[in-house]
């Protein structure tokens, strides 16, 4: 039996255990005042002193498509630099840029002394080879009647073959010149169009003095353009290569052909690339359009899309909410972004949004489109006055 003096310190040591168990065990109210911390509660003159306003939700036409903005690129395979092949002197320019030019048409006209050179390289070459051909005839005669070795007789067909090697270089080298093979001694070249298209850029004037291998000018052939699109991660995830992409004033669809995995750093996007299946004139390369992507079929969506002003879109905790009013009381609730479309003329900014379950929207749903930064700064403790 403990001694009467020690029930006042047990007694002590017990509602000391209790109280310490109290502060580390929260109680249940902990998690209900948790599920409504995101719902404000405001009075009329608070409202008004927050300047509150809000808009009816809209249900988006279409939830099997997003919107984003991009711009008509040239796919790089249809970009070709021009470059001399020696050094020359630019005697004359026969196109400018933006022009269309067909297959073979002159653009540059050059003078370059080191083509009437390969010229003469190649002409001595051709004299090099008749000479061996007819040494080799004279050796294969001689070796028949057997007046000379088998040995000689080879080594006049090795000359041959020698002879016949170095006409090729050099007639490869003036193919590449641009300049043909048996024609007579002449520095002049003209850089012709590879195929019909238009000049990008004209690199060169009359006049001016360039290196071997110095760019002269840049070519688009014709062929079909692309665009170039920005998506969020969001809605990149719900995008498949073969997506239908449909651009404003233009007839022919093009089609999603590649989805870049790596983020831009700045603006944290994702860049995709669409493409017309073949060439169109309803754009123009650098043209800034809208385009719509339509989801494949199993991709879209399975929650209700709903439009609202861009202005009632806001970060709060890393992810985007809306404050819902339902009558004097104000709820955060967390969407995810689907498309957003910039402001047209007299129309505002809006913002696709599905709700992140379980939340949902109702048709006669309020949001908040202003003050949405003050309802922001009140949920985070900062007070309505």
């Amino acid at each position: 039996m403990l001694p009467a003096h020690s029930f006042p310190r047990l007694l002590l040591q017990a509602m000391m255990l209790a109280g310490l168990s109290a502060y580390m065990l929260p109680s249940d109210a902990a998690p209900q005042a948790a599920d409504t911390s995101h719902t404000l509660t405001l009075k009329p003159a608070q409202v008004q002193s927050l300047g509150i306003r809000a808009t009816q939700i809209q249900p988006a036409g279409d939830a099997g498509r997003v919107v984003l903005q991009g711009q008509v690129t040239l796919p790089p395979s249809l970009l070709r630099v021009i470059s001399v092949p020696v050094a020359a002197l630019v005697e004359q320019v026969h196109a400018s840029k933006g022009d269309a030019v067909k297959p073979g048409q002159a653009l540059v006209s050059l003078n370059a002394p080191q083509i009437v050179e390969w010229q003469r390289e190649y002409q001595q070459a051709m004299l090099q080879v008749k000479l061996a051909q007819q040494t080799a005839q004279r050796d294969e005669t001689l070796l028949a009647e057997g007046i000379i070795a088998g040995s000689r007789a080879q080594a006049s067909q090795a000359q041959l073959q020698i002879a016949q090697a170095t006409v090729r270089e050099r007639g490869q080298l003036l193919q590449m010149a641009g300049v043909k093979p048996h024609g007579g001694l002449s520095g002049r070249v003209t850089l012709n169009a590879p195929g019909r298209g238009t000049v990008i850029d004209m690199l060169v004037q009359p006049g001016q003095r360039v290196d071997a291998g110095a760019p002269v000018l840049k070519f688009a052939s014709e062929g079909a353009l692309a665009i170039d699109l920005q998506a969020s991660a969001a809605v990149a995830r719900r995008l498949r290569k073969g997506d239908v992409v449909r651009i404003s004033g233009c007839a022919m669809p093009a089609k999603l052909v590649s989805i870049n995995t790596e983020l831009d750093p700045g603006s944290q996007t994702l860049a995709l690339r669409a493409q017309w299946p073949q060439a169109n004139d309803c754009a123009l390369p650098q043209q800034r359009v809208q385009a719509e992507v339509a989801l494949s079929p199993g991709t879209a969506t399975q929650t209700a899309s709903w439009v609202v002003p861009s202005t009632a879109v806001l970060r709060h905790d890393g992810q985007d909410i809306v404050f819902v009013q339902r009558g004097t009381r104000y709820q955060a609730v967390a969407v995810r972004v689907v498309s957003q479309q910039a402001a047209s003329g007299p129309q505002t900014a809006q913002t696709q949004i599905t709700p992140i379950a379980p939340a949902q929207f109702k048709a006669d749903d309020l949001v908040v489109n202003q003050g949405t930064v003050a309802l922001k700064g009140v949920l985070q403790g900062l007070g309505a006055q």
